[in-house]
């Protein structure tokens, strides 16, 4: 009889332990601050109903990608939406799930690279948010144009964060610009 107990207990308490497995495992496809494959990390991730810097710097990434968000503000219905749009459209691995981790980043970084100097578009505008996180005196205009106060506050940055001072925004300067907590560094 006790052997008998013993073994329904054992297997109940296995399928709990199977049921609470299933139930642990994230739903979300992209809520990971590392992406296989890469050395950059960890990634902030962003999902509802986050606001901050980033957020507003991933909807001009997104507009510049043709993932249009109105008014880029708060992560909300409409940037879900626009975050499932092109994770469907670059097959993010996961799939679709309109969180933005460590590998929607890198695909966003990878598509939306147009940002060199004398260049005008909205990633220029994300370039510049992000920037704009770090105090050196003076806010940039978010005008989508990579002139001299962009590329004089790009390297900026780059030299403070032991980055080259190349003026063009690498992958890994943007990875800083995202990743990294602001500061005021006069």
């Amino acid at each position: 009889m006790n052997i008998r107990r013993i073994a329904v207990a054992g297997l109940a308490a296995a399928g709990v332990a199977l049921g609470a497995a299933a139930v642990a495992t994230p739903a979300s496809a992209d809520t990971s601050p590392y992406a296989e494959g890469t050395t950059l990390g960890p990634w902030p991730v962003l999902k509802r109903p986050v606001k901050n810097e980033n957020v507003r710097a991933l909807q001009w990434f997104l507009n510049c990608l043709g993932h249009k968000v109105d008014k880029p503000s708060n992560f909300g219905p409409a940037t879900q939406d626009r975050v499932r749009r092109f994770q469907h459209t670059y097959r993010i691995p996961g799939g679709a799930d309109g969180n933005v981790g460590a590998y929607t980043w890198t695909a966003i970084l990878g598509k939306a690279r147009p940002m060199g100097y004398k260049q005008r578009n909205d990633c220029v505008s994300a370039l510049q948010v992000l920037l704009n996180k770090w105090d050196y005196g003076h806010d940039l205009a978010i005008d989508g144009a990579h002139g001299d106060n962009t590329r004089t506050k790009l390297r900026r940055f780059q030299h403070g964060h032991g980055l080259p001072v190349t003026g063009h925004p690498d992958t890994n300067t943007l990875y800083k610009l995202i990743a990294t907590r602001p500061h005021v560094a006069k």
